[in-house]
C-alpha cells in the first residue's frame, strides 16, 4: 500500500514538472510574438514614451513633435544652416537711402541739357575780393551736359560772375552794374561724378570794398538724377 502511494506521488510530481516546463515555453514564445520573431524583446514603438507630460530626463526617447517652445525657424524640421537666398525682391528691402527707392542706379548715367531741376543751392553769400572768388559750390554724383542757372549782384558799382568747375572757369563772364540780382543760365558740357559746380564772382569798385553777392546755384538736366551738396 505504501509503495502504491509513493508511485502515485512521483507520477504526480513528474506531471507537474512537465506542465510547468510547457507553460514556461508558451510564455516565452508569446513574449516574442511568434515562434520565429524578427526582433527579440520589445520593439521601439513599445518602449518610446509618448506622453509629453513625462520629463525628458526620464524618457527612453524624445519625439521631435513633443518638443515645445522651439526657436523660430526650427518648428518646420528643416535645417537651414548653410542655405542661401537665391533672390530678394527690391520692394521687400526697408530703410533704403534717399535716391535708391526708385530702383535706378544713377551713378555713371550721363545726362544732357534740360529743364528738370535736380538741385537748388540757395541762401545769399557775400564776399569781398579784388579778383574772382568762390561764392557757392555743389558736388555732383551725376555726369553729362548740365544746364546751370545762377545769379549775382554787386554791393556797389558793378560785379562779374562765372561758373567754374573744380576751381577752373568753364562758363562765360556775366556782369551786373545794378543793385538787384540778375540771373543767368549756361549750358556747360563735360561734367563727371564728383565734379564741383561753383559760382565765382568779383567786385569791380575798390572805393566801396569790391563786394559781390550770389543767392542761387541751380542745376537742371533732361531726366531724373541725384546730387549731393
Amino acid at each position: 500500500m505504501r509503495q502504491i502511494i509513493s508511485k502515485l506521488s512521483n507520477r504526480t510530481l513528474y506531471t507537474f514538472i512537465t506542465l510547468l516546463i510547457l507553460a514556461t515555453g508558451f510564455l516565452i514564445v508569446n513574449a516574442y510574438g511568434t515562434s520565429n520573431p524578427a526582433v527579440v524583446g520589445h520593439s521601439a514603438g513599445e518602449i518610446v514614451e509618448a506622453d509629453p507630460t513625462v520629463l525628458a530626463s526620464v524618457k527612453d526617447g524624445v519625439s521631435w513633435s513633443e518638443i515645445s517652445s522651439m526657436p523660430a525657424g526650427f518648428a518646420d524640421g528643416v535645417d537651414d544652416a548653410g542655405s542661401t537666398v537665391s533672390s530678394l525682391p527690391w520692394s521687400s528691402i526697408t530703410g533704403k537711402p534717399a535716391g535708391f527707392a526708385d530702383g535706378v542706379d544713377d551713378v555713371g548715367i550721363s545726362y544732357t541739357y534740360g529743364n528738370l531741376i535736380i538741385h537748388s543751392n540757395t541762401g545769399e553769400v557775400t564776399k569781398t575780393s579784388a579778383g574772382m572768388t568762390k561764392l557757392k559750390e555743389s558736388v555732383l554724383d551725376v555726369g553729362g551736359d548740365l544746364t546751370i542757372t545762377f545769379n549775382g549782384k554787386p554791393q556797389c558799382c558793378w560785379s562779374s560772375f562765372a561758373i567754374y568747375k573744380n576751381g577752373a572757369q568753364v562758363g562765360p563772364i556775366h556782369s551786373n552794374t545794378g543793385f538787384d540780382y540778375l540771373t543767368w543760365t549756361d549750358n556747360i558740357a563735360g561734367w563727371s561724378v564728383g565734379d564741383r559746380v561753383q559760382v565765382y564772382g568779383e567786385g569791380g569798385c575798390s572805393g566801396c570794398g569790391r563786394r559781390e553777392s550770389s543767392s542761387l546755384l541751380q542745376i537742371s538736366v533732361n531726366g531724373g538724377a541725384k546730387i549731393v551738396q
